[in-house]
């Protein structure tokens, strides 16, 4: 029954509205006629206006005497007298002045059609009364609602007057809302007077006696009264479909819940199996759990016993060793004396090449130890790069001239200080830098750069024209004692701990190898380190070059001689007496000098400085053809150029013409 009582409430509400709506419209219109009426004093032509003002309703303007004056249905309309009808006398009590009403419906004497009459007392201004205006109103007309609803066969929509006579009456089968016009629904259970607004009542229709449940509502504003019926066997249809619906639905509510408790129970006793085998399980895994610790301890100890081992013969292998190799320098050097035979001395040499061999892989070996076991320790420091770059160099400086190859160092100028450990820096440049030598044939090329990037960290590269590796050999080379066959490689000899040594140090910085690798063109291996700032003394290096376009020379620092910038050769003074020491790196040789002249330390005289040169020419030296180094000729060639070294060099060394760049040219005793 709520249900009932909603849907004939919510359609007697949108009913409402729109009668309310229609009538709205119709007093707005009176409203304007009536203005038009008192300023004719009472002669207005209703039938000319609506000629320009097109309306949807059948306007007539009764005269004060009955008599109809002017229609919307003719211009000269015939003399009707309508001072019998309801909506002219009601009017004739000045009192109902200003009010509006609708009246019972009527048959119209022009139109002769079913009509609804609202009507309204006119006045002149000086009370004088002037006629009745009335709009004649088709029923179905009131609403269009009944049409765009889908209404049950035995619902109809029913507008009255407060005296409850039916002025309207929609139904399925009356939309024009005619049947049952004229007739009175008074009597119980209806309410007589329609004090509320709205209300309920149960009873048989008076046109068709269905049973029905009504919903009444007042029209705002106006003396009618919607009121819907919806049959009673449909609602309380309705109300039953519900309750079976109610009923299957908890009917299979029951259902569900049944089958949901037996799912339960199931999932109880699987649960419970469950948990039995996770408990097996769980016994199973400490029980493995304590094999793997048993073998994890035994593999420590295996390891700590392996590490000991290493250490120890690194030890016993060492100490002969270094014997080894004392005693082959000795022979090599006929220290005590002449040999008898020069193949002791050449037998010798050999015994100290492959006793220093063995010696760095024994070094190699358990650095890789080291490393694997977790026992190597950084010593992090703040590490000015030019020099860990220049003892790389010279580390790898005799076999980069044995293969005339050509070494590039490119950086910013200063090169910038970094965050690692010195000793094992130093070692992963040297292994890469020793790496790309091995690899790189006759008359190539090796580059080291190095970058800054935004994230405060140095990049550097070591970049060769070696004979590279397939991406498959890459990781290859990174496993220790790893080695790559080929042809160039099998004329090699190596442990293969190089580049992994190089690569496991890396990542103990935090960083690792980038390889980057084409076969016949070359190879790139880049690694990173924090920057710290760039505060060293030291310039860009460049490695030792013939070539005169030298990338290592800049208009700032040209007048210092590269192997200077470079820290080939370096320069100290002392604060206090303003000496200057000048050491060359290649040769060792040094030279102090003094307030009023020169002193040669170290070698007594260019014989002496001659014999300990790298690069001699195989001719014994003389006063006469003093020395051989390159990068102390090339100081003191580049230190003519208004450098702060020319006084100091060009007074005590004595240098031989560069062959290179002039086979002609002589011994001299000042440089060109």
């Amino acid at each position: 029954m709520e249900h009932a009582h909603s849907e004939t409430r919510n359609l007697a509400i949108a009913f409402d509205d729109e009668v309310r709506h229609v009538l709205d419209e119709i007093v707005t219109s009176m409203d304007v006629i009536a203005a038009r009426i008192r300023e004719a004093d009472g002669k207005f032509d209703v039938y000319a206006w609506a000629k320009r003002v097109p309306v949807a309703y059948e306007i007539t303007f009764i005269g004060p005497d009955g008599q109809l004056k002017s229609t919307t249905l003719a211009s000269d309309p015939t003399a009707i007298d309508l001072s019998d009808r309801d909506q002219y006398r009601m009017h004739l009590d000045p009192q109902f002045s200003g009010q509006t009403y609708i009246g019972h419906p009527i048959v119209g004497r022009v139109s002769h059609r079913q009509l609804i009459p609202v009507s309204r007392r006119i006045d002149g201004a000086d009370g004088k009364f002037l006629g009745v205006l009335v709009f004649l109103i088709q029923p179905g007309s009131l609403t269009a609602l009944h049409r765009h609803m889908d209404l049950s066969t035995r619902t109809v929509i029913v507008l009255t007057g407060l005296d409850d006579v039916v002025r309207a009456r929609f139904a399925p089968d009356s939309p024009d809302g005619t049947t049952g016009i004229g007739l009175s629904l008074a009597g119980d259970p209806r309410p007589s007077t329609m004090k509320a607004l709205e209300g309920f009542y149960t009873r048989q229709g008076r046109v068709d006696g269905i049973p029905r449940i009504f919903a009444y509502r007042r029209v705002s504003g106006y003396p009618l009264v919607v009121t819907v019926g919806v049959d009673l066997d449909y609602a309380l249809g309705q109300a039953n479909k519900h309750a079976g619906q109610m009923v299957s639905q908890a009917a299979l509510a029951t259902i569900i819940l049944i089958a949901l408790m037996a799912y339960l129970v199931r999932e109880i006793g699987l649960r419970t199996a469950h948990q039995i085998a996770l408990a097996e399980s769980e016994a199973r895994l400490q029980v493995a759990n304590s094999e793997l610790r048993i073998s994890r301890d035994r593999a420590e100890a295996a390891s700590e016993a392996k590490s000991m081992f290493l250490a120890n013969m690194s030890h016993e292998l060492r100490t002969p060793l270094n014997a080894i190799i004392g005693f082959a320098q000795v022979l090599a050097s006929e220290m005590y004396g002449p040999a008898s035979d020069p193949r002791y001395r050449e037998y010798a040499q050999y015994i100290e090449t492959s006793g220093t061999h063995l010696m760095a892989i024994i070094g190699s070996i358990l650095d890789i130890a080291k490393i694997e076991s977790g026992s190597m320790e950084l010593k992090i420091n703040i590490v000015a790069l030019s020099k860990i770059m220049e003892t790389a160099v010279l580390a790898i400086r005799s076999a980069v001239l044995e293969n005339h190859i050509k070494l590039e160092i490119n950086g910013p100028v200063p090169l910038p200080s970094v965050k690692a450990d010195p000793e094992k820096l130093l070692q992963i440049l040297i292994n890469l830098l020793s790496n790309s030598v091995k690899f790189t044939p006759a008359d190539g090329s090796i580059v080291v750069d190095i970058r800054t990037d935004t994230n405060g960290l140095v990049i550097i590269s070591v970049i060769d024209t070696g004979i590279g590796m397939k991406p498959a050999e890459i990781s290859i080379a990174l496993q220790p004692f790893a080695q790559i066959e080929n042809t160039f490689t099998k004329t090699k000899s190596g442990t293969g701990l190089g580049l992994p040594i190089a690569n496991k140090l890396a990542e103990l910085h935090g960083s690792a190898l980038s390889i980057e690798s084409v076969p016949a063109v070359g190879t790139t291996v880049r690694f990173h380190l924090p920057v710290v700032e760039q505060n060293n003394s030291f310039g860009a290096i460049s490695a030792y070059s013939n070539s005169p376009n030298d990338p290592g020379s800049s208009p700032s620092n040209s007048a210092t001689p590269r192997c200077m910038r470079n820290g080939l050769m370096t320069s100290d003074v002392d604060s206090k007496t303003r000496n200057t020491r000048i050491t060359c790196r290649t040769c060792g040789f040094v030279i102090e000098t003094t307030g009023t002249g020169l002193d040669r330390r170290l070698h007594g005289n260019a014989q002496d400085m001659s014999s300990t040169c790298p690069r001699r020419f195989g001719r014994a030296p003389s006063e006469a053809e003093p020395f051989d180094c390159p990068d102390l000729i090339e100081a003191v060639e580049l230190s003519e150029r208004d450098g702060p070294w020319a006084d100091v060099l060009l007074h005590t060394v004595t240098v031989r013409g560069n062959r290179e760049r002039d086979p002609s040219a002589k011994h001299n005793t000042r440089c060109h």
